[in-house]
């Protein structure tokens, strides 16, 4: 492991506002504290993604998550699909696509270099990250794996991934043990990024 310098900068902000305003006030006034803004589009209850683009100060990772990876967007397949590819399409920084569907898009090499291509393990922690790392390390910019760990020890996969990988990689835990690999996770070389949602609060605006 070799410590890192500037952790502010790995640090995105997960966020799911209501509607494109709400989203667009937060995203300007957490603009000085992140690297890139999520945006949970599956979470949203409406999104205009052409103006989320356009007028985000910050760069984007555009994610619409299906029931099966734990998301909640209600739409088919094919139409999820043609909201990531738009957002491609757009300019956005990168789209977050889930493992099983990350062939589906049909992107060329130049595509692939935006997507970070993701797999939770929602109810359990695999014993090692890294068979699906290789498995997922050439379909993508970067490799998100997450798990969820129901004891503090489950989370050493987290770090083996971290500390082994030789690409950018996202590797987290969820739940209350998995606190410390959000925290821990930027000292590590290769780690792309690591989220804040609750724990993060807006800077105050500047007054116009």
């Amino acid at each position: 492991m070799r410590a890192q310098h500037g952790t502010i900068n790995r640090v995105a902000a997960s966020l799911a506002p209501p509607d494109t305003e709400t989203c667009l006030e937060t995203l300007h006034a957490l603009a000085p504290r992140v690297r890139l803004a999520e945006l949970r589009l599956d979470l949203m209850k409406s999104f205009d993604l052409e103006r989320l683009v356009a007028e985000s100060p910050v760069p984007l990772i555009i994610t619409c998550r299906p029931p099966r990876e734990g998301g909640r967007f209600a739409g088919s397949e094919a139409e999820r699909l043609r909201v990531l590819a738009r957002a491609i399409e757009l300019g956005c920084a990168y789209v977050d696509i889930e493992w099983d569907s990350v062939t589906k898009l049909g992107l060329g090499a130049r595509g692939r270099r935006r997507l970070i291509v993701s797999r939770h393990w929602n109810d359990s922690m695999p014993e090692s990250f890294l068979p699906a790392y290789e498995e997922l390390r050439e379909t993508a910019a970067v490799v998100k794996l997450v798990g969820r760990a129901a004891r503090a020890g489950e989370v050493l996969p987290v770090f083996e991934l971290l500390s082994r990988a030789d690409g950018p990689v996202v590797a987290l835990a969820m739940g209350a043990h998995g606190q410390l690999t959000r925290l821990a996770a930027p000292a590590f070389e290769h780690c792309f990024l690591t989220y804040a949602r609750r724990r993060l609060r807006p800077s105050p605006r500047p007054a116009s």
